[in-house]
């Protein structure tokens, strides 16, 4: 880890160098090189470059904040946590403010009141869905559902956000090149780690490398990258199947035909994925029941623009696959098969890739801004610059609901710091001090 000004020290949370990398990353970073590129450290000054991907880890183990912060806190008297509960609703009293919630725990309803405030940090999906079902949103769907209305907040579930990557661009290459992810549990690997905290199983399903480029067109901020790039010395076909079929919930019969021909095959996948998409979803619900999983619409790639910068990121890729550092050292081949779906178009052509960003795009898994943070004028605002709820008193909302527009960034330390900073907010509201 470099030791700059961009990196804190001593902190709850770990970031480590990766203990592993397979013999594409170097070829991926020279790559970069090749296209004009810096190879940079991605949380220092700039972040338009290639780089190797940092690990939220400590000791080659995941750091994450039950370890940071959690266990240092479970000897505390006034803490007490309640594990496999499900909270059904926030109570408000007739003057709309919340007293305490209500929740689901070994098949009995129980309730636990609030002396001065309800802290909501269910998500960017079920933070929403609690509220909805408590009575507070847009008036006329709660109507709809039968739920009485406390509160008609119309920015409750809109503007929902995330980043869309998309999972498919696939290259092979030679022996010996490229990674089996079926191989990573392979007894030595297994004992590698056990005794060593050392190789493959350090390294996160194959993400070894990222690169995060600008919109060509100019029309944004040229400092704040479009793109990020994950590169993955893993691919759809080098584990038959398993990730894209089981885990992102690809059609089994679609893979046969897409990638079939390459099953067994080693390579790499680089995934672009939007960091300012322009694109808005929602979260509704599809019952007043807080148990039934809510509606989720992320309206992928409704804003054409997004479909623009998606097809200029396809293009990126390929010239990523096309240099000297890949083609020739390593003798990769991007797998050109006409894509399912798309066949009334000329393949490589704008068209093509449009068709093809439209059936590949999918979710990071990088929900947020449903609960939006804004001033009372805008008429989505949910929370204020405290994080209190405006339309009523006693909720505050601390998770990635409250984010106005989604960072360009992964959410996962952005959320940490959320929390961090809600902390100090409510210590300071209630005359905490530090």
């Amino acid at each position: 880890m470099q030791d700059t000004e961009y990196h804190g020290r001593g902190g709850p949370l770990s970031v480590e160098d990766k203990r592993w990398w397979s013999p594409l990353l170097p070829a991926f970073l020279n790559a970069g090189r090749e296209l004009g590129y810096k190879v940079i450290d991605p949380n220092g000054p700039e972040q338009t470059g290639f780089s190797v991907a940092d690990m939220t880890q400590h000791g080659g183990e995941r750091s994450g904040v039950s370890e940071g912060y959690l266990k240092r806190a479970t000897q505390r008297p006034n803490l007490h946590v309640v594990s496999k509960a499900h909270v059904t609703k926030i109570i408000f009293d007739k003057n709309k403010r919340a007293t305490g919630v209500r929740f689901l725990h070994r098949g009995k309803i129980r309730t636990v009141s609030a002396r001065r405030e309800v802290v909501l940090s269910a998500g960017a999906v079920g933070s929403p869905q609690l509220l909805m079902v408590s009575g507070v949103g847009p008036a006329e769907h709660l109507t709809q559902h039968n739920i009485p209305v406390i509160a008609d907040v119309p920015g409750v579930g809109e503007n929902l956000q995330d980043h869309p990557s998309i999972f498919g661009l696939t290259f092979t290459v030679k022996q010996g090149s490229g990674t089996d992810i079926l191989q990573l549990a392979n007894p030595v690997n297994v004992k590698d780690y056990i005794r060593n905290r050392r190789g493959p199983l350090t390294s996160p399903t194959a993400v070894e490398g990222n690169a995060w480029s600008v919109n060509e067109s100019g029309e944004d901020d040229p400092q704040w990258p479009d793109l990020q790039y994950l590169f993955m010395s893993g691919t759809p076909f080098s584990d038959w199947g398993i990730y894209i079929v089981d885990v992102l919930g690809f059609r089994r019969d679609f893979f046969n035909e897409y990638f079939g021909s390459l099953l067994g095959s080693l390579g790499f996948n680089i995934g672009p994925m939007l960091t300012r998409p322009k694109s808005r979803g929602t979260i509704r619900l599809q019952s007043s029941d807080p148990q039934r999983p809510p509606l989720i619409d992320p309206n992928f790639l409704s804003h054409p623009d997004d479909v623009k910068t998606f097809v200029r990121g396809i293009k990126f890729v390929l010239a990523i696959g096309n240099t000297s550092s890949l083609r020739v050292d390593h003798e990769a081949k991007f797998h050109d098969k006409h894509l399912p779906g798309c066949e009334r178009e000329r393949y490589g052509t704008d068209d093509y890739w449009s068709c093809y960003t439209r059936q590949m795009a999918q979710t990071t898994y990088h929900p947020c801004c449903t609960l939006k943070m804004a001033p009372s004028s805008d008429p989505l605002a949910v929370v204020d610059h405290r994080l209190r709820m405006r339309a009523v008193s006693g909720v505050r909302v601390v998770d990635a609901s409250i984010m106005p527009d989604i960072v360009s960034g992964n959410l996962n330390a952005p959320v940490i710091m959320v929390g961090e900073k809600a902390a100090d907010i409510i210590k300071e509201d209630w005359g905490q001090g530090s």
